[in-house]
């Protein structure tokens, strides 16, 4: 497996000198949600989006509805050219509206992503009137509905509204309005426009029209929680790691232009590593390697007797990072003891692991220590369960294909009932492969960390972590600089030896996965 090589690069993009400040994406900063919406689009809905705004656009040049109608005639040429089985497939939007019928149906609204200018849900105007939120110059673009209709009556040859029962409607029933979902729908032929859309006034349908749908599927993006982060300014203009100029990464269409990198920075998943594994002292100018591997090897030991039972169990299936402090005297007796925690523990894993780090028995310190006291930390973690994580308790599994007897054929109901648990089954299973991943990757990494002094608790490293495929052509980037030059080079000595798992079959259907690494001691 080949390992990373640094290489120098004289060019620091200025627009990672940018700082990102606190971010809560779900509700202050609603630019940076859409960029990373924006970045989730498939070709086709970036395609179409940019056609859809160029119509638009045309209608502040418009004089008479006569041209706006000739406008109307340009759109269907564009819905025959970029959706010609009037398909969506896997596009990003928000739900805008979610409700239940007078009969029991469900009805559905999306906004589709990426043309957002002042569309709004509920229009009622008369011919030639603006419609609400709708600038009459000015305006490139409006926002794209699809929905379906809200009443069985009008919806009887449309089909339009999800029953009660389906497997759709019980999917519906973990969303709500303002959530953001990948989904796939089924566009409804009209012999005039191609597409079937509600009625609306012309400047309506050509700025945020509203196109009748049969949803399929729905899928919730996880938008990444809040992060406080800054980007500080290197010592240097140099990036370590593999250059990124070395390697062209291949995009996905022309035509879509790349999200500004830095605008995302804050989104990417993060990997919390630590310098001191195992133990770190407050001494390290004596013979300590016997001394301390001999307690180390004692404590593992004891953590392997009765393990914590709600551990086990998978109460706690995200687990977390457990240090024990304490102060030892020369004679060999602890004054003192503290321990922490962070992450997904319980009082039995903490008090299980500190029972295994004071049970051992020690001995004096030996002669060529000369201090009053040794401050020692121990750390434990205990590794997350992805097998038990993203799986609700009292899950309800869906009828799939093997549950269907020999020779017999699913109904319509059942097929559409398996085909949502696949996706479901997988999204639950790409989400394990990439916690299982993150933590094999951090071991990894920590493993080759070897550290002979001690470091203030201030430092910090960020480094951006590109794995690709194949794993030979990973490189790093460092985005934030620690205090010393010493922490620095523990860290790239580590990245240089470590040997980096390659990405898992689930994971390689992405161009690379981006990574970042927050270093402390």
């Amino acid at each position: 497996m080949s390992q990373i090589h640094p290489t120098r690069c004289w060019i620091l993009n200025a627009l990672l000198l940018v700082i990102i400040l606190p971010l809560d994406l779900k509700g202050q900063d609603f630019q940076l949600v859409e960029k990373y919406l924006s970045s989730l689009q498939p070709k086709p809905q970036y395609q179409f989006n940019s056609a859809m705004a160029e119509i638009a656009s045309k209608l502040n040049e418009s004089k008479n509805d006569l041209q706006k109608f000739q406008l109307l005639d340009e759109r269907t040429r564009l819905l025959e050219k970029t959706l010609p089985e009037r398909k969506l497939n896997e596009w990003v939007g928000r739900i805008t509206k979610l409700g239940i019928s007078k009969e029991g149906d469900a009805f559905l609204s999306i906004q589709l992503s990426g043309s957002l200018l002042g569309g709004v849900e509920d229009r009622k105007g008369v011919e030639g009137s603006k419609p609400s939120g709708v600038k009459q110059r000015g305006l490139s673009s409006g926002s794209v509905i699809f929905l379906t209709r809200e009443e069985r009556l009008s919806d009887l040859d449309d089909k339009s509204l999800i029953p009660a029962g389906t497997a759709l409607f019980n999917l519906l029933k973990g969303f709500q309005s303002g959530d953001e979902v990948r989904f796939n729908a089924q566009l409804l032929p009209e012999m005039k426009t191609f597409v079937r859309e509600l009625d609306q006034v012309m400047n309506a349908r050509l700025l945020n029209p509203r196109f009748i749908s049969r949803f399929e599927y729905l899928e919730k993006i996880e938008i990444p929680e809040s992060r406080q982060s800054t980007l500080k300014k290197p010592k240097n203009a140099s990036l370590t790691g593999k250059s990124s100029g070395d390697k062209k990464l291949s995009k996905i269409g022309k035509a879509k232009p790349a999200i500004q990198e830095t605008d995302l920075l804050a989104l990417l998943p993060k990997i919390d590593l630590h310098l001191f594994n195992g133990y770190r002292l407050s001494h390290y100018d004596w013979d300590y390697a016997p001394f301390m591997d001999r307690w180390l090897r004692q404590m593992r030991i004891n953590l392997q007797n009765d393990p914590p039972p709600d551990y086990l169990s998978g109460n706690f299936p995200e687990g977390g990072r457990v240090t024990v402090q304490l102060e030892l005297k020369r004679e060999g007796k602890i004054a003192n003891s503290f321990i922490h925690s962070v992450g997904s523990v319980s009082s039995l894993m903490r008090n299980h692991f500190e029972r295994a780090v004071l049970s051992y028995e020690l001995p004096k310190l030996p002669d060529n220590f000369k201090h009053s006291n040794l401050r020692v930390g121990f750390f434990h973690e205990f590794p997350p369960l992805p097998h038990l994580l993203f799986i609700q308790k009292g899950q309800k599994r869906i009828p799939g294909n093997a549950s269907v007897e020999a020779g017999k054929k699913m109904n319509a109901f059942d097929e559409a009932s398996a085909k949502i648990n696949q996706r479901l089954q997988r999204k639950i299973k790409v989400k394990q492969t990439l916690k299982l991943y993150h933590y094999q990757l951090k071991k990894r990494i920590e493993e080759k960390i070897h550290v002979f002094q001690n470091f203030s608790k201030n430092e910090r490293m960020l480094i951006k972590l590109q794995v690709t495929r194949p794993v030979s052509n990973t490189f790093w980037e460092i985005l934030e600089e620690p205090a010393t030059s010493a922490f620095r080079l523990t860290l790239i000595n580590a990245l240089e030896r470590t040997k980096i798992p390659p990405l898992p079959k689930l994971l390689q259907d992405r161009e690379a996965h981006k990574v970042l690494l927050d270093i402390r001691p």
